[in-house]
């Protein structure tokens, strides 16, 4: 969307519930730039003393895994992703807002939990499903995004080479953002990978 010279983009239910000034906040914590920091959350883990050997952005990104906040993961690995330049590329998101008049918008831009219910022509995925990129499935059938009781689950690889099994929530957020579309949808290439790939080459990259 940045790279278009003046876009215009609708958000659904609006820029401040992208909370795109924590994405800011976020990396200010990456950078060091505590001072500079707003956000009350991330505050709070920067005043705590009771882990001075972790870093509070690790502290952060273990409790948004424990209780699968996706919305914060995904704030935080946009603002690992785009570092010193996140603050031109929000500037012109807000530039480009028009607060809601989807009617005369060239992009609408939601998060799959707020899509819910919407539907357009063009669906493009991003890459910001966290338990996706290194996930396979295991069943007696091909990958699906609906697995049934008894059909096979999906997994990933945790930080102790462990296969721990993907919560299916996110599973049926994937199968709510790629429904959307009523025409064509695009894929990202590990959604792609995970609905191409039979079983048998899942198991073999394990």
């Amino acid at each position: 969307i940045a790279r278009y010279h003046s876009p215009r983009v609708s958000i659904v239910g609006g820029a401040e519930s992208l909370k795109l000034n924590q994405v800011m906040d976020f990396v200010r914590l990456i950078n060091g730039d505590y001072a500079e920091i707003k956000d009350k959350y991330i505050r709070s883990f920067i005043s705590r003393a009771s882990d001075p050997d972790r870093h509070p952005l690790e502290i952060i990104t273990s409790i948004a895994e424990s209780q699968d906040d996706f919305e914060t993961l995904s704030r935080i690995e946009i603002a690992k992703r785009h570092g010193d330049n996140i603050g031109y590329l929000l500037h012109r998101l807000q530039q480009a807002d028009v607060h809601g008049n989807e009617h005369v918008a060239d992009f609408v831009l939601s998060t799959a939990h707020k899509s819910k219910g919407l539907e357009w022509d063009n669906v493009v995925i991003w890459s910001d499903f966290q338990s996706l990129s290194c996930a396979w499935f295991s069943g007696n059938k091909h990958t699906c995004l609906t697995p049934s009781e008894g059909a096979g689950a999906f997994y990933e690889m945790n930080e102790m080479g462990e296969a721990v099994k993907i919560d299916p929530d996110e599973i049926n957020l994937v199968y709510v953002a790629i429904t959307r579309a009523r025409k064509r949808v695009f894929l990202t290439q590990d959604l792609t990978r995970l609905l191409s790939f039979p079983q048998n080459e899942m198991h073999a990259e394990m």
